[in-house]
């Protein structure tokens, strides 16, 4: 098993052990950090089609300890697509929570290099503005789209 493999199965454990303590404890769990990164070329927005959940996610994913946001949002935008970004901006926050609180940041980004690469996380795609609406796997990333949309225009 990869290091890498390692790390995320061993942060999913930790998220959902995580939760049934919260849920035991009934006290308040501070949020997960998460990053994600809206990247447009050509009017098509850079997504991964999930393989472990239904739906399109923007490239994104928990902060690890110790790490910078901006660094995780490069980090793992290169894991999951392939490519070597550049942040241009944040854009904004979203908290959100389901099995867990989370507070997401994200931010605006611009490939500098790489070529698109699957991962164990799904495959990266192209997809257009209009069919990607209502299709993102997550809140937060929906949430972060929409507001991306509507100050595009």
């Amino acid at each position: 098993m990869t290091r890498l493999i390692r790390q995320r199965v061993s942060r999913r454990f930790i998220l959902k052990f995580s939760t049934l303590l919260f849920r035991l404890s009934r006290i308040s769990q501070p949020p997960v950090p998460t990053v994600s990164v809206i990247i447009e070329k050509e009017s098509k927005v850079l997504v991964v089609d999930l393989k472990f959940k239904k739906g399109f996610a923007l490239p994104g994913g928990i902060v690890e300890k110790g790490e910078i946001f901006k660094e995780a949002i490069i980090r793992e935008t290169k894991e999951e697509t392939g490519y070597n970004i550049e942040v241009v901006s944040v854009f904004g926050e979203y908290p959100f929570s389901v099995d867990f609180p989370t507070i997401n940041v994200c931010y605006i980004g611009r490939i500098v290099s790489g070529e698109l690469a699957s991962s164990e996380e799904g495959t990266p795609m192209w997809i257009s503005q209009d069919e990607l609406v209502g299709k993102l796997g997550y809140k937060d990333n929906a949430a972060a789209f929409d507001d991306w949309v509507a100050r595009i225009g």
